[in-house]
């Protein structure tokens, strides 16, 4: 039986590898910044624990405790807001971690 330690390494990879798919699809489909999808998927998870009123802090313009607000804007004029400021250059597989972790 896999430590915490192992089981936790697979899951980032496998999380990574999922993210990166998700992450890809989206970016052909729409161009969404994928820091929405993994700041959504966060705060999902903390307002399962009572850390976060996911729905409260979903709605547009709310401010999130988790960073500065930002917005971003997609190819279609479409506006999105979120918490953290997106990377020039996102990475995946740093958001891949967090899915592990959090699913």
């Amino acid at each position: 039986m896999a430590g915490p330690a192992v089981r936790g390494l697979f899951a980032g990879v496998g999380g990574g590898f999922t993210s990166w798919k998700i992450w890809n699809d989206i970016q052909e489909a729409s161009y969404i910044a994928p820091e929405i999808m993994f700041e959504a998927g966060v705060k999902y998870e903390l307002s399962k624990f009572g850390l976060v009123n996911f729905f409260a802090e979903a709605s547009v313009g709310a401010k999130n405790p988790l960073g500065d607000s930002w917005t971003y804007k997609d190819k279609d004029g479409n506006k999105f807001s979120g918490g953290t400021k997106p990377a020039d250059t996102p990475n995946p597989f740093y958001y891949g971690i967090g899915f592990g972790y959090f699913f």
